[in-house]
């Protein structure tokens, strides 16, 4: 039995994304007061505080794309702008006194769990330290740049930068501008930029896959509805989710061509008329491998004169441009569309210690491995949103964020009702969960040979749920006996303060 210290907080929130903020409102909802968040930033948002780049948009609709306990009506389209999604999370922190919790500029730097006292001790990177009971990682999977490795890239004497650090205020007229990448931020930067700059190359490693993107406003008489009529958001809100988990069966199999398919090359025919820039641009892997992306402007935008779409190997960089296999391209400015590391537990610098000194950075390097996404053997009152296993290639993210923050909830409540100070998920539960998952991707398209950040270096899918989401909110719903490890505390100190 472990010793009692009280921590200076019950529950200790990393980051104000989606994960960060929900986490924190769920325990506010269960009247539940000392938990704070840790955000490094100096506002709330997460990724679409830190994404401002041209075009910036989610690629899921906006009324499936948000808290199902907080709707929307004021959506001014059916796939939000970044900055109406940004604008929305902070609305809601807001509105559920969420904000008064929120330590902003305070990035944690590492997490130590005292096994002794079963909490864990935190340290910032200005050297503060907080001790909390529970450590909750609302980080997300795209907050690390994933930065390109290119010789030469040092030399460029022009403007270059990431897409998730655009240039405030940035003024891209008249510019050459080199856009590196063809993933979901090329293609949103792509059309916003090409009306401003003289000259655009657009460097293609491989071609994604490209559905049309059914956008447009909200009439003024949508938008009296959404915000009058009763249950117009919640019946929404239901046919958009079962339209797009309707579009699972598709990536379960990898042995025949599907409607998404056919309507991307549909889309790909009808908007590009030269047979050689089409070929280009028709993706070689297999639908659905590799993240489907939405737009109904990128082909447009590629086949304008100015506009060059480049397939080459880029070679190296120099001070004025880009070198490939059989070009040179003089630039001044480069935009490095070139992904976020999403697998790569080593680019996270956050280093989290768990029990007996294990180190979370070095127990996902191999593979990633986690119950549910969310707990990890050997890390006690540590838990993940969004981790391992639970991302999604045809469905909202917020439906999966809000399943876990439901199952963190429960396991909290038991610790409350056992008298515990710690939990931690057994390692038979954590292996037979990781059994599940290889057995299930089997035979679907992501495992079916192309590279992408949905797999590790070793291959392995870690980073999607291979199954339909409600039968991830049904997992997640309640705690199976024995999953769990419950340590009772040593003296009959108070429990957790409120619960």
């Amino acid at each position: 039995m472990a010793s009692f210290e009280s921590p200076d907080f019950d529950v200790l929130i990393i980051g104000s994304g989606f994960s960060g903020i929900g986490m924190a409102i769920a325990l506010k909802q269960a009247k539940f007061q000392t938990f704070v968040i840790l955000e490094k930033a100096q506002g709330v948002g997460g990724t679409w505080r830190d994404n401002t780049y041209p075009g910036c948009a989610c690629d899921v609709p906006s009324r499936l794309y948000s808290y199902s306990f907080a709707p929307n009506p004021n959506w001014s389209e059916v796939f939000a702008p970044q900055a109406e999604i940004k604008a929305y999370l902070e609305d809601c922190a807001e509105r559920y006194d969420i904000l008064d919790h929120v330590r902003f500029g305070s990035e944690v730097a590492d997490a130590t769990y005292d096994d002794e006292l079963s909490l864990w001790r935190v340290r910032t990177s200005d050297g503060d330290e907080i001790s909390a009971r529970i450590v909750v990682s609302g980080q997300g999977a795209l907050h690390i740049p994933k930065l390109a490795s290119i010789d030469g890239i040092e030399d460029f004497e022009g403007e270059h930068f990431h897409s998730a650090s655009w240039p405030e205020n940035f003024d891209l007229k008249g510019r050459k501008v080199g856009v590196v990448g063809t993933g979901a931020s090329a293609i949103q930067v792509v059309p916003s930029i090409a009306p401003e700059v003289s000259e655009l190359v657009v460097f293609q490693r491989n071609a994604p896959w490209i559905q049309p993107k059914p956008n447009w406003k909200i009439g003024k008489f949508a938008a009296w509805c959404f915000a009058n009529v009763p249950f117009a958001n919640t019946i929404s809100r239901t046919l958009l989710y079962w339209l797009l988990e309707s579009r699972l069966p598709a990536f379960l199999s990898n042995k025949s061509s599907t409607f998404g398919e056919r309507q991307a090359k549909k889309q790909l025919r009808r908007q590009v008329k030269d047979e050689a820039l089409r070929d280009k641009l028709l993706p070689r892997e297999k639908f659905g491998c590799k993240r489907v992306l939405l737009s109904s402007d990128y082909y447009p935008a590629i086949v304008q004169d100015h506009v060059t779409l480049e397939t080459d190997s880029i070679v190296h960089v120099d001070a004025t441009g880009i070198r490939t296999d059989q070009s040179y391209h003089k630039l001044d400015t480069i935009v490095w569309c070139t992904g976020f590391e999403v697998t790569d537990a080593a680019a996270n610098p956050l280093r989290i210690v768990g029990r007996d000194g294990r180190v979370l950075q070095d127990e996902m390097q191999e593979t990633a491995k986690a119950y549910l996404g969310i707990s990890v053997e050997g890390f006690p009152n540590f838990f993940m949103l969004m981790g391992p296993h639970t991302g999604l290639g045809h469905n909202s993210m917020i439906y999966m964020i809000e399943c876990q923050i439901r199952h963190v909830m429960e396991v909290v409540r038991a610790m409350h009702k056992n008298g515990s100070m710690s939990v931690e998920v057994t390692h038979a539960a954590q292996e037979s969960f990781e059994r599940e998952i290889d057995r299930k991707m089997i035979g679907t398209v992501w495992a079916s040979g192309c590279q992408s950040w949905y797999s590790d270096a070793s291959g392995r899918i870690t980073t999607i749920w291979p199954d339909h989401t409600f039968k991830y909110r049904k997992r997640t719903r309640r705690l199976i006996d024995g999953d769990y490890e419950f340590e009772q505390v040593k003296t009959p100190e108070p429990r957790m303060k409120k619960l």
